[in-house]
Formats: C-alpha cells, structure tokens, sequence
C-alpha cells in the first residue's frame, strides 16, 4: 500500500541494515521513475527474502499504517481508500480484508448518483478505517 514515489527513500533506509543489488539501485532514484520502481520493487523484495503475504493482522497493520499517515496529513482520506482498494484487487479479493468489500461499495456510491450525501459517505469511509487500523496488534 505505498506509492511507488516513497520507495526509492524506504530502499535507501534499508540499507544501513541490508544489501542488495536491486535494492542499491531502487535507493537511487529519485521516485519519479514509476515504471523502473515498479520492476525493482518485487526484485528487492525477493532478494531481502520477503514474502507476500495478505493474512488478517498483516492487512490490519497496513491499514493502521495508512490511516496513520491520514492523521499526520502525508496522505488524503482519498489516497488511503484508494491504496486499500487497490491493494486487495491487486491481491485477488482476500478474504481477510472484509472490510475493502466494504470499502468497493462506498466508492461505488461515491462515484454514483444515487444514495446518500458524500459527506456520510466519507464518514462512513473514515469509521470503516480507523476501527480495521485499531485491531492492528501493537509491536
């Protein structure tokens, strides 16, 4: 669930504990290469020896990560819906990410004409991801 643009500043942190050819060359870039970050995402992953994984309390810390970075203003209430959203299409509609089915039906009634004033929606948006963020398991 990150941007592409923040992962080049991640790799880069990374590698004070850890190296890799892919990941010397993800640290290198300055985020606006989209297409090349996205090919040396999955191989850096690879070489550190990182799974991808969709359990519940993975979904929940991610989703407790992305309404953080709601909170502190690095990201919209928008890009957060959306980077859940995409994440479980991405991963084939897991079961363990319930909520994001929740998630496609307020998007849809955003997007339509029908329903209820966006403004609820949005509230009900914000309820939806602050209770998943708050099962998250505290390290």
């Amino acid at each position: 669930m990150l941007r592409g643009d923040e992962l080049p500043l991640l790799a880069a942190h990374w590698l004070a504990a850890y190296d890799s050819p892919a990941l010397v060359r993800l640290a290198g870039l300055d985020g606006t290469e989209g297409w090349l970050i996205d090919q040396l995402w999955p191989e850096v992953l690879s070489d550190l020896g990182v799974g991808v994984t969709a359990d519940e309390v993975t979904w929940s810390r991610a989703v407790a990560w992305q309404v953080a970075a709601w909170r502190s203003g690095d990201r919209s209430l928008r890009e957060v819906m959306a980077a859940v959203r995409a994440a479980h299409n991405l991963l084939g509609y897991p079961d363990e990410a319930q909520e994001a089915w929740h998630l496609n039906g307020l998007d849809d009634e955003l997007m339509s004409a029908w329903g209820r004033p966006a403004d609820q929606v949005w509230l009900e948006v914000e309820a939806v991801l602050k209770a998943w963020a708050a099962r998250a398991p505290r390290f």
